[in-house]
């Protein structure tokens, strides 16, 4: 598990984006929100991490944290190269390892804007997460050219059943095939859509195929944007109460709660809570699932979308040990968040839904 204070150029870029959710609120589809939609695009999401990460500087530890994705931006860059495909139009890494798929990443729609798509982590989770993009375009650049020490011969490929799948909007999919390792501990790899077998160095191959998916997750455990929302209900198993968003012609919203009009400043504060949760660390799937059998949630909420595109969610946290709670998305729970925050919320909610 990675320690909670090692993620905060995660936490950095979940700032980004638990801002433009809250922004959402009132501005409808105005030039501020085509803005905010286009986020993930190249140069406008680097140019906005970098500025939210000046203020966390003094912050962070000066030691660049030791995490998978970060071993793959230091590989580095110079020596031969073989060219699996280009890295403006790859759609999906994935890593499989004894017939399993341990990671993917994939540009998959997005769960909060309709036509559009985002990086997500497809597997090993049962949910999919919003990967930080933060120097994402970077990382891609060593899937989409290979580092090689030398050519070889095709008679030096034994083939170890584990392989390196990629895909590209314009090629398709490449299969890079890993092979046994050389006297010297390095590993023999082959592109499938060439044929061509290649040394490469057992270090870097150990980096390109030990990514762990935890160091990719943006970490918002419950990311919904509130304009995509026609109602919202909350339960906190002493309190309960439904909230209808309306938007008006001019983008303007309103808080109905059981029919009468809720406190526009209260809402948008518990719901500024609401998505300001952030995922602490993976929970152990044997416990999660007696956790789930027999635990009631402490905090329930349901979401019913408003556009055709979007699914409706269900979000629920359950007790799980003295600083946690489990955090169920759709009934699968594999996520633990701070028991301390979700109190505050419980609190917040349960003054608002009475």
């Amino acid at each position: 598990m990675k320690k909670k204070n090692g993620r905060w150029m995660l936490l950095a870029g979940a700032a980004v984006i638990m801002a433009a959710a809250v922004a959402f609120a009132g501005c409808g589809k105005s030039d501020k929100s085509v803005k905010i939609e286009k986020s993930q695009k190249e140069t406008a999401e680097e140019k906005t991490v970098v500025q939210e990460n000046e203020g966390a500087e003094e912050e962070r530890d000066t030691e660049t944290e030791k995490t998978t994705k970060n071993a793959v931006l230091e590989l580095p860059q110079d020596g031969k190269r073989f060219p699996v495909g280009n890295r403006k139009t790859m759609t999906r890494i994935a890593v499989v390892k004894n017939g399993e798929k341990v990671f993917e990443i994939s540009k998959e729609a997005s769960e909060n804007q309709v036509d559009f798509s985002e990086w997500q982590v497809t597997a090993p989770y049962h949910t999919k997460q919003l990967v930080n993009v933060s120097d994402i375009y970077t990382f891609l650049d060593n899937y989409a050219a290979w580092g090689y020490l030398e050519k070889a011969e095709e008679e030096r490929f034994i083939d170890s059943g584990d392989w390196v799948e990629e895909e590209f909007s314009d090629t398709g999919s490449v299969k890079i095939q890993i092979g046994e390792e050389d006297e010297e501990g390095n590993s023999y790899v082959r592109a499938d859509y060439s044929g061509n077998v290649y040394k490469v160095d057992k270090e870097m191959l150990e980096v390109l195929t030990g990514v762990e998916p935890y160091d990719f997750i943006m970490g918002i455990a419950n990311l919904v944007y509130l304009t995509t929302i026609d109602t919202l209900e909350i339960d906190t198993g002493d309190t309960k109460a439904v909230f209808e968003i309306k938007t008006d012609s001019s983008n303007d919203q309103e808080f109905m709660k059981e029919g009468k009009k809720a406190d526009k400043d209260q809402f948008t504060k518990l719901y500024s809570s609401l998505i300001s949760v952030l995922i602490t660390k993976e929970a152990d799937r044997e416990q999660a699932e007696k956790v789930l059998n027999s635990e009631k949630p402490v905090l329930s909420l349901k979401y019913k979308r408003n556009q055709e595109g979007l699914i409706d969610i269900e979000i629920a946290y359950y007790p799980y040990d003295d600083e946690n709670y489990l955090l169920s998305r759709d009934k699968k729970a594999e996520f633990l968040v701070s028991r301390e925050q979700v109190n505050q919320i419980i609190n917040q909610a349960e003054i608002i839904c009475r």
